[in-house]
């Protein structure tokens, strides 16, 4: 059987799936279909997927841009397509338009490694599409099979209509303090057990799928896949976090800004915080120039940061998986291990802000108006906030040690460079897990 790993291709495994609760589980249930517009309830099944081959969309990515080595035009329209909306009707339509005027221009070799990345974008779901199925001359019988094993695949996360509400009633402000303090047990077990079910069977998937070919369909696949797509670390891994990080002066220090850069960087900052017409889009550019005015070095220097501040979670990252070549089980393993400790890291977060909510209620509201008191209560829920990140962080430090082999483990702190003079400060202003 092939050993080559799942592409990391277009995903952020990294900092983002760590933000919040929702945020950890979204990917899967959106993945499973267990969440879409008002279905969130068990019972629902999915057809399989049969993505395209090539996939044009892929032409608008960045990543894609720089691995087919765009010229100036074809980089041109990549951007033009970057610009318009998928989702609105008339943008989609001219965005469809613009990406088939680009792939218009691409090379024969262009075109190739466009199909092998798309093959692997989209692995193993791709073994269905047209492309696939007759280069590797797939039967009508093995068809039919992998069908129900995706089609089983897409259905198999849910949520109970018990955690569903469990989710609302943990969000609602208006509920009582102890409703919510149980209704986000319910949730939190809910996510872990979401998660579970979808990464177990997202790994199980390709080892089942790579059964049903024979050994020669197998040896055609990873000709078709090509070489595997080289991960870049770039400012798409730290995505918003990029902008908060190179505000940090004393990141801007570690990494040698002069005075004049510093300013330069804030007055940008400002200037696009104000703009009226501001979009993703275009804080996105933002953030790209600001990664592509910084040499080599403080890149390097950069990603070091990154992985110091925001911790363990960093491991699952796309240049540092492959970097310390984490294998696919790996993966799953720590995805799941660190999960979970963020899951219940977020609990003990939010049962303490509703503690503090919960006290509030019960001080005189002329004691609670007071300077003295709110910059007491401020500082107190500061430095628990900060007892309870610290904990978790060296559980996750302890999952990382139960995973990694004596040579990954090498490899991560290796790629972590020398520890940074103001670390414990950076991760109280940089947290990584956010209510």
């Amino acid at each position: 059987m092939s050993s080559k790993q799942p592409s990391l291709i277009g995903r952020q495994t990294g900092v983002n799936r760590n933000k919040t609760i929702a945020g950890l589980i979204s990917v899967s249930l959106m993945a499973t279909g267990a969440l879409s517009s008002g279905d969130n309830v068990a019972g629902r099944q999915q057809v399989a997927y049969k993505p395209e081959v090539p996939r044009l969309s892929l032409l608008s990515f960045e990543d894609i841009g720089e691995e087919l080595r765009f010229s100036r035009a074809q980089h041109m329209l990549a951007d033009e397509a970057r610009s318009l909306r998928p989702h609105i009707g008339d943008e989609s339509d001219q965005k469809q338009a613009v990406q088939r005027t680009l792939y218009a221009t691409l090379s024969a070799s262009q075109r190739k490694r466009l199909v092998e990345l798309s093959v692997q974008h989209r692995w193993p779901d791709t073994l269905l599409s047209d492309y696939v199925s007759k280069s590797i001359a797939l039967t009508d019988e093995q068809r039919g099979r992998l069908e129900t094993m995706f089609r089983q695949y897409y259905s198999t996360s849910t949520l109970t209509a018990e955690e569903a509400a469990a989710h609302a009633t943990r969000s609602d402000p208006a509920k009582p303090i102890p409703d919510r303090m149980e209704a986000a047990k319910v949730w939190r077990d809910a996510s872990k057990r979401q998660r579970r079910d979808y990464l177990r069977a997202e790994e199980a998937r390709t080892t089942k799928a790579l059964a049903v070919l024979t050994k020669e369909q197998v040896r055609l696949i990873d000709e078709v896949r090509g070489e595997e797509y080289p991960v870049r670390f770039s400012y798409r891994d730290l995505n918003f976090h990029m902008r908060n990080l190179l505000a940090d002066r004393h990141v801007q220090v570690d990494l040698g800004f002069s005075l004049k850069e510093s300013v330069e960087f804030f007055d940008e900052m400002e200037s696009d915080r104000r703009n009226p017409e501001k979009t993703a889009l275009s804080g996105n550019a933002f953030s790209k120039r600001q990664f592509e005015r910084l040499s080599a070095s403080q890149q390097k220097r950069l990603r070091q940061a990154a992985i110091q501040i925001y911790g363990a979670t960093m491991v699952l990252s796309r240049f540092a998986a492959q970097e310390i070549r984490l294998t696919p089980k790996q993966r799953t393993d720590l995805a799941l291990e660190l999960a979970d400790v963020n899951d219940d890291e977020h609990f003990d977060l939010f049962t303490l802000e509703l503690r503090r909510q919960a006290k509030l209620l019960d001080t005189p509201s002329s004691e609670t108006a007071t300077l003295q008191f709110q910059m007491r209560a401020q500082n107190e829920q500061e430095h628990l906030a900060a007892m309870v990140r610290s904990s978790y962080e060296a559980k996750r430090e302890a999952a990382l040690a139960k995973v990694l082999t004596p040579e990954q483990a090498r490899r991560w702190k290796a790629i972590q460079g020398r520890k940074l003079t103001f670390l414990d400060m950076a991760r109280r202003n940089h947290p990584l897990n956010y209510l």
